[in-house]
């Protein structure tokens, strides 16, 4: 059982650890109601953008900690991934469905939400870093090979992709990326 204090007099709630989400009676998805992306949408988003960054990452982890390391990291990662998640689902139903991230942290943590925050900011920057990374070493080969200019900037190349994905990190909805 997990307990989950929320802010108002001294209640408590105790969550299930087995719980079908699916069928829960409660749960009214925002698209079902005409807002925001359908959940389809939702994971197919979410998914491009964590299995992007890993798959481009995974060679040279892989190459660092060895096959049997890599294949144990992997799991471990994704062990607790699954873990977090889970979590994350079970606090959602103490605080109600819809939920948002800030609404399950501030149920959570309090004043001390703060901190949830943070942890997305960081963790955010670095997946756009990875990117960049990316960006910066191979499109430089990719113009060299495909127009025969081998000797520009990385830097170019990066401030490039970054006039075209700073607009789109600044939209209002996840689901106008469609």
């Amino acid at each position: 059982m997990i307990e989950v204090r929320s802010e108002g007099p001294a209640t408590s709630r105790s969550i299930p650890s087995a719980r079908s989400h699916s069928s829960h009676p409660h749960v009214k998805l925002l698209s079902e109601r005409g807002q925001g992306a359908s959940l389809a949408s939702g994971i197919a988003t979410l998914s491009n953008t964590n299995v992007g960054v890993a798959v481009l990452a995974l060679p040279a982890a892989f190459a660092n900690a060895g096959g049997i390391g890599g294949v144990l990291m992997l799991l471990a990662a994704g062990a607790a991934a699954i873990f977090s998640a889970r979590l994350l689902s079970d606090c959602v139903d103490v605080v109600g469905r819809p939920a948002t991230l800030a609404s399950v942290a501030k149920a959570a943590l309090g004043p001390w939400s703060i901190v949830s925050d943070l942890a997305i900011i960081v963790g955010a920057s670095g997946c756009a870093i990875g990117y960049l990374i990316v960006v910066g070493d191979t499109v430089p080969h990719v113009v060299g090979f495909t127009f025969g200019i081998y000797h520009s900037s990385r830097l170019i190349y990066i401030l490039l992709s970054m006039l075209i994905v700073v607009p789109l990190a600044h939209l209002r909805r996840i689901d106008s990326l469609k």
